[in-house]
Order: C-alpha cells, then structure tokens, then sequence
C-alpha cells in the first residue's frame, strides 16, 4: 500500500516537474495511441514581463495559470526536492529488497546443505541395510 501511494506521488511530481521546466513560449505535449494526455504551453505575456500565462490541458481539461518568474522558480525547486526524496526512498526500497533477496537465498542454500546431508545418511543407511540383508542370505 505504501509503495501505491508513493508511486501516484512521484507521478504527480514527474508531471509537475515536466510542466514548470518547460522555457517561456514553449509547447510540450505528451501522448499516448495519438490522444493527448497533457498539453503544456507557456507563454511571456510581455518581453520586459516578469510573468508567464501558463495553460495546462489535461484529459481534457485546462488549467490557465499566471505564474511570475520568482514563484515558477520556487514551484521547480520543490518539484526537484520532491524528484530527489522520490529516488532517494527508491534507494531505500531496493536496498531493503536486496537485504531480503540475500536473506533467502542464504537461508535456501542452508535448507539444500541439509538435505544433502540427509541424502547422504539415508544413502549410507540403504548401503548398511543392503549389506545387513547380503550377509543373512548368504548362510542359508
């Protein structure tokens, strides 16, 4: 449950970041079978302006924002700290995988030296039995 939640979190993240880096009076547009998921643009409403008009369609839908230069700064930082905590617990996830992973197959090759052993007593015992009932035979 904890990796879903995280992963709808990196997702919003990843598309947050996609659509505050995109420059002034750029155009992105992400696709998938030819219909369109998300449409950025941006646009600087003024060569000397300070602000961007930055329009966001997604499934349909559109998002008309006036960010100025300062907040849209700000807004790509947290959504690179957030890229950055994302990978760093992902990190973590596999490291914690791995220690698993380790665990288990140390604990397999224990389970298979075990019965190897076994087999060998069980081999060893069928021999003696084999050779107990030679030797009672041989008499009679």
């Amino acid at each position: 449950m904890c990796l879903t939640r995280f992963a709808s979190v990196f997702k919003i993240a990843v598309l947050l970041a996609t659509v505050f880096c995109v420059s002034a009076s750029a155009r992105l547009k992400v696709s998938v079978a030819s219909h369109p998921i998300v449409i950025v643009q941006t646009y600087q409403n003024s060569p000397a302006s300070r602000t961007r008009d930055l329009n966001i369609k997604l499934f349909g839908k559109t998002l008309n924002l006036k960010i100025d230069v300062g907040t849209l700064g700000l807004t790509v930082i947290i959504a690179l700290a957030v890229l950055s905590l994302s990978a760093i617990l992902l990190g973590l996830f596999a490291r914690r995988r791995t220690r698993q992973a380790v665990a288990a197959i140390q604990n397999l090759q224990e389970e298979i030296s075990q019965r190897k052993r076994a087999e060998g007593f069980l081999l060893e015992n069928q021999e003696r039995t084999h050779a107990i009932i030679q030797t009672q035979r041989l008499p009679g």
